[in-house]
Order: structure tokens, then C-alpha cells, then sequence
């Protein structure tokens, strides 16, 4: 029963009119019972990266066979979290930030670091196209000289039904001004490596 009102008979001109006001009726109450009921616990996060609906979201992703499969972080350390995902073949996949590639060890770089079923040694591969300064921020640029206090777990890594890993990193390349100020900002980069 969709109101409490009392029901009664309608001509037939009018019956079209009151399934459309039935209609509005069930599909506002389905509206406000959405809306109203928001549980903190909907936005928690898990593993200090998913909260429920993008857990949601992914998990139809890996219904539909987009992501063969979903790990969690292997590793955290100061500057970022090392997430790993295993393709269908069964090969490892790691993705790290890499600070490797600059000679003076600050800047950084992302690397897929993959481990074949049955191989010896991880093969390793630079995915980002340019080295990012956390070290010329523009948003640390007054307390800090510009050095990045914290450049979070802002990293991750899929792998789709194809084998195709995904990678996805904070990218603190390009140069703004705001306000003034000049410095690196931080973007959200990724790649798809066969």
C-alpha cells in the first residue's frame, strides 16, 4: 500500500492519473529512504583506501571481469603504500614509488616490479613518463620551504581479466602559481602496461 488514504474509485480518465501520482509517491519515498539513511560506517575506509562504495564499485568491476582480482597493501612505508595484484597467468605485479631514478635520491619515479610464475627475479619496469619533486610543493610551500610533509598512500595498482596492469600514482610534476606561489602540484596519474 503506498499512502494511508483511503482508497476510492476513480473513473478511467483518471485512472492513468492516479497510477502516475502512485508512481511519484513510491519513487520519492524510495528517494528520501535512500538518502536519509547515511551510516558513518558507509565512509569508513578500509586499508586506509576503500570505503564502502568505491569497495562497492570495484567489486562490480571484478563481477563484470574487468579486475581479475584484489589485494591489499603488502607494504607501508614513509612516503607510500606497496600495493601488489596477481594476474591471471599468476604473475605477481608490484607497484612502488622509486626514487632510484633521480642521481641526487629525491625525486621519484613509479615502478611495476613483476614476478612470472616460476621465474627467478622480478622484472622490473619504470611506468611514470617524468620524475615528480615532492620536494617544490606549492600547497607545503609556506610552512615547509616547499618540502612535502606527507605525500600519503596515494598509490595503487589493478589488473584487468586481460592481464593488463594498472597502475595509478600521485604525480607532483607540473609546476602552478596560485596566489602567488609557485610550486609543484599533485595529480593523479596511470598507465596501462601489457
Amino acid at each position: 500500500m503506498l499512502s494511508e488514504e483511503p482508497e476510492e474509485q476513480l473513473p478511467k480518465e483518471n485512472g492513468q492519473k492516479a497510477m502516475d501520482r502512485a508512481d511519484r509517491r513510491l519513487s520519492r519515498r524510495e528517494r528520501e529512504s535512500r538518502l536519509l539513511v547515511k551510516r558513518s560506517e558507509d565512509y569508513d575506509v578500509f586499508d586506509n583506501v576503500f570505503d564502502v562504495p568505491t569497495l562497492m564499485i570495484i567489486n562490480d568491476l571484478k563481477d563484470d571481469g574487468v579486475i581479475h582480482q584484489i589485494r591489499g597493501s603488502l607494504a607501508a612505508g614513509k612516503e607510500s603504500k606497496v600495493y601488489t595484484a596477481i594476474a591471471p597467468d599468476g604473475t605477481l605485479n608490484v607497484v612502488f614509488f622509486d626514487r632510484s631514478y633521480d642521481p641526487a635520491n629525491s625525486r621519484y619515479g613509479v615502478t611495476l616490479a613483476r614476478l612470472a610464475p616460476r621465474s627467478s627475479g622480478f622484472a622490473l619496469a619504470r611506468v611514470d613518463t617524468g620524475l615528480s619533486d615532492p620536494n617544490h610543493a606549492r600547497w607545503f610551500s609556506g610552512a615547509t620551504g616547499g618540502e612535502t610533509t606527507f605525500l600519503g598512500d596515494y598509490n595503487g595498482l589493478a589488473i584487468g581479466s586481460d592481464g593488463v596492469a594498472h597502475p595509478v600514482w600521485t604525480d607532483m610534476r607540473r609546476i602552478v602559481t596560485v596566489a602567488g606561489r609557485t610550486g609543484a602540484t599533485e595529480d593523479i596519474f596511470t598507465a596501462a602496461v601489457p
